[in-house]
């Protein structure tokens, strides 16, 4: 049996380029999420595994500054080989060319082995390329892992009618083969209703952490004579609540206390304008993927603003959480649908979606000690690591997969 894993990954050697070229946030939480999905078959001990990638990267010319993507023919990732595909990174055609590239791949590579076919998100490239090679190979099993649903994602406020009407065709072609894939993964139970339309076996899988922050306390004797550090990281959309931050933190009248903000989106502007008005606002742009982490290592507490509103959010477990809950500092966050209850005992839950509730949260947590912080985030930080580790994680995943075939002979 032959693993391959369909994927958006990018590697260490790639992020500086992606970084300079993009005029875009850079999808860190996903490279990530997927780098942990090939750690956790590493640990597993699983041994015939390929990797296939297309990054997920803007589209030219507006999100990034390549037509072509060049890609890589050779590279590995924790000993498996790793083949980054080039594609025509042109809007509107760049989804064809990535499904060609990807199924070219595929099938230049197809052993007598039977093949598993790992895809992460229902991304309509990757779904094509899987639809075609399991028409010409039948014996082929197809896992989706579900991070997001299409309909849902790209919140922002710049998307035209011209954008949705080519989404909307988007999703149906993809939703039309959708019958192809054996066995879901979804972050929530919630999105199982919406896309396992044909009742196949799924595992839910809120997400993945490995553990890279031992620094954490070394980091927190070192900024104790700093100001008060509060710390958000990822896309700046105002429908993602980063404006409602800000202001919850202005309201604030506390002198010793900062928010740092990196990263990029449709609220930058107004943030960057904000933090020359303001000496507690500190914007730094989109930062490389160690850096980012370096800040909300430093951070006293970390903040994911996104509210409970609207029909996304029983859809929506944010990877953001448990990277920041991975740093050993608290995180405050609203309480979204398709978060479930045990995580009450992990994060600090903001009580309503006002933004005072947010700045009432934000102000119970400073008033405690460091020591009560101290406890409550180590917990959090303690349970991710034993329970959602990429070996347990992985492990899970491979077991609906075998459970499949099972039933299949």
């Amino acid at each position: 049996m032959e693993i391959t894993f369909l994927s958006g990954i990018f590697t260490e050697k790639m992020e500086k380029e992606i970084l300079n070229k993009s005029n875009g946030p850079v999808q860190y939480a996903a490279n990530n999420f997927q780098k942990n999905i090939v750690k956790g078959l590493h640990d597993n001990n699983v041994q015939n595994v390929k990797v296939i990638s297309a990054p997920f990267i803007g589209s030219y010319p507006k999100t990034y500054k390549d037509f072509h993507f060049k890609g890589e023919k050779s590279e590995t990732l924790l000993n498996y080989p790793l083949a980054i595909v080039d594609f025509i990174n042109l809007w509107g055609f760049r989804n064809i060319s990535r499904k060609k590239k990807v199924y070219n791949k595929l099938s230049n590579e197809q052993s007598d082995e039977k093949k598993i076919l790992m895809i992460y998100s229902l991304h309509t490239p990757f779904v094509s390329a899987a639809y075609d090679f399991k028409k010409k190979y039948p014996d082929t099993e197809i896992c989706c892992i579900v991070p997001d649903l299409p309909q849902y994602m790209m919140l922002n406020k710049n998307r035209n009618s011209f954008y949705r009407f080519f989404k909307s065709i988007d999703i149906k072609i993809l939703e039309r083969k959708l019958s192809s894939i054996d066995s879901f993964v979804f972050l929530t139970e919630n999105m199982n209703e919406v896309v396992n339309t044909h009742n196949k076996p799924y595992t839910i899988v809120e997400g993945i952490v490995s553990d890279i922050s031992d620094q954490t306390q070394k980091h927190k004797e070192e900024i104790k004579d700093r100001k008060f550090q509060i710390v958000y990281t990822g896309t700046l959309s105002e429908k993602y609540g980063i404006l409602s931050l800000v202001e919850a933190v202005l309201q604030l009248d506390l002198k010793d206390v900062v928010l740092k903000i990196c990263g990029r989106g449709d609220a930058e502007k107004e943030i960057e304008k904000l933090s020359r008005k303001h000496s507690n606002l500190e914007y730094y742009g989109q930062l490389s993927n160690n850096e980012a982490r370096q800040m909300q290592q430093e951070a006293n507490i970390v903040v994911n603003p996104r509210k409970n509103i609207g029909e996304y959010t029983k859809y929506s477990f944010p990877s953001k959480n448990m990277e920041y809950m991975l740093t050993g500092n608290p995180l405050i966050a609203y309480k979204l649908d398709g978060i479930p209850e045990e995580y009450e005992k992990y994060i600090h839950f903001v009580d309503d979606n006002t933004v005072k509730a947010l700045s009432n949260k934000i102000e119970q947590i400073y008033n405690q000690t460091e020591e009560e912080r101290n406890i409550f985030a180590e917990k959090a930080k303690k349970y991710l690591i034993e329970f959602k580790n990429p070996k347990i994680t992985v492990r899970k995943i491979l077991q609906l997969i075998n459970s499949h075939n099972d039933e299949r002979r």
